[in-house]
C-alpha cells in the first residue's frame, strides 16, 4: 500500500488596501493511501482535497491570531482574500522532496513575483516543513540587465513558457501576456514566434514589432536560450533591429 502526499505552499494575496502590506505563505499538508480500492489518480485527488482542507483551517486560525484589530469586516476581507489566493502545489514522489520555484504571480506589494520553496527534513529524514522566500524578477533582474542594455541597441526580455513577461527592459510589458494580451495581435508572426520560443528552448528568429511601444513597428531579430531553476524554465532573449547588429 503506498501513501501519496501533497503539500500545498498557499500565496495569501490580501483584497483589501488595509491588508496590502505584506504576502502571507501558508503551508498545509494532505496524504492518502493507495490500495486495491483506490486507484493512483482516485488517491492523488483525496490527498490533494486533504491538503486544501488542512488549508482553510490553518488559514482561518491565521486570520483570527494575526489580526491585530479584531473588526468582522476586516477578517472577512482576509478571508476573502484567501478565496483568491493563488495555489502552488509542490508534490513528492516516492519519498524524494525537491525544492521548487513558481509561476509569476501579482504579489500584493505590487511587482509580480515568484517564490522558491526548499523542504526541511528533521535528522530521521521527517519533512518538517519548507523555507520559502518570495523575490521579484524585475527588480533582481534590472540591476543587472539594465546597465548593459542601456548602452546597447537591444532589447532583453525573459519569458515564462505560458507567454507571461516577467521581465522586459521596457517595463510597460512586464507582466503582459504574448498570446492574450490585445498589444501583440496585430503582430501574429511574434505571436507564433513566441509559441515556438514556448516549447524550444533555444533557438533563433525575425519578427516585426515596435522598436518601443508607440513607434512605427521594424524587423527585429531575436535569440534565445533557457535558464532554470528548480525544474521552473525561463526563456532569456536578446532582440535587436535586424538591419542594426550582426549576431
Amino acid at each position: 500500500m503506498r501513501k501519496i502526499l501533497f503539500v500545498l505552499a498557499l500565496l495569501i494575496l490580501a483584497a483589501a488596501p488595509v491588508c496590502a502590506a505584506q504576502s502571507t505563505i501558508k503551508i498545509a499538508e494532505g496524504s492518502a493511501c493507495m490500495g486495491d480500492d483506490k486507484s493512483r489518480k482516485q488517491t492523488e485527488t483525496a490527498a490533494l482535497t486533504e491538503a486544501k482542507r488542512n488549508a482553510v483551517e490553518s488559514v482561518r486560525t491565521y486570520v483570527s491570531s494575526a489580526t491585530e484589530v479584531k473588526d468582522f469586516e476586516l477578517q472577512k476581507d482576509l478571508v476573502s482574500a484567501y478565496s483568491n489566493a493563488t495555489v502552488e502545489v509542490i508534490e513528492t514522489l516516492e519519498k524524494s522532496w525537491y525544492p521548487v520555484l513558481s509561476f509569476s504571480f501579482q504579489s500584493v506589494e505590487g511587482p509580480r513575483a515568484v517564490v522558491i520553496h526548499h523542504p526541511v527534513f528533521s535528522k530521521d529524514r521527517i519533512f518538517s516543513g519548507s523555507v520559502s522566500a518570495l523575490f521579484a524578477p524585475e527588480h533582481l533582474l534590472s540591476s543587472m540587465i539594465g546597465p548593459i542594455s542601456a548602452y546597447m541597441p537591444v532589447s532583453i526580455f525573459l519569458m515564462q513558457t505560458d507567454g507571461l513577461f516577467i521581465y522586459d527592459v521596457d517595463t510597460k510589458q512586464i507582466g503582459l501576456n504574448i498570446f492574450t494580451d490585445p498589444l501583440y495581435q496585430p503582430f501574429p508572426e511574434l505571436v507564433a514566434l513566441c509559441r515556438r520560443m514556448a516549447a524550444v528552448r533555444e533557438r533563433s528568429g525575425v519578427y516585426r514589432f515596435y522598436r518601443k511601444v508607440g513607434e512605427a513597428p521594424i524587423t527585429k531579430a531575436v535569440e534565445w536560450r533557457t535558464v532554470e531553476l528548480h525544474g521552473t524554465p525561463w526563456r532569456l532573449a536578446v532582440a535587436f533591429a535586424k538591419d542594426g547588429v550582426g549576431r
